[in-house]
């Protein structure tokens, strides 16, 4: 029996690692329950700020060389997404429990992105910049579940 591969770089795609993201046509398909945390983070910084993420840079790499912001842990990072998005033209409603026709789980805090006349882009997490993060991906056309 071999030992299992674990590859050290933030996107692997060697074949022997699970993937953390897998390309899809319509853009990416991220892994369920994706945490808050330096990989999302990263994903945040490349798709909503443009800033290009080498595919070898790991967790050190981002925090020594990048100086890559805390958007899923930390509300004043995650306002920059906010920021950012508004600047797009994106509208942007934030709260916890239910809204409207849009119901989350009573202790989740939602966010929600949108653009008047198009399909609003909602995500419900443990914590507001966490639910920021992944609904400004969504917002912007990544594929989350």
């Amino acid at each position: 029996m071999t030992a299992k591969h674990k590859c050290k770089i933030f996107y692997c795609f060697c074949g022997k690692c699970p993937p953390i993201i897998s390309k899809k046509e319509e853009g990416f398909l991220y892994k369920e329950g994706i945490t808050p945390g330096r990989e999302l983070d990263a994903l945040v910084a490349e798709y909503i700020f443009g800033i290009e993420i080498p595919e070898e840079a790991d967790i050190q790499y981002l925090d020594t060389c990048m100086d890559l912001p805390h958007y899923s842990t930390s509300i004043e990072a995650a306002w920059e997404v906010v920021e950012k998005l508004e600047k797009q033209g994106f509208f942007f409603v934030i709260g916890k429990g239910h809204m409207g026709s849009f119901v989350a789980s009573k202790d989740k805090v939602w966010a929600s992105f949108g653009r008047w006349g198009e399909e609003i882009k909602h995500y419900e997490a443990d914590t507001a910049p966490h639910a920021i993060s992944l609904a400004a991906l969504k917002a912007v056309g990544v594929k989350v579940k």
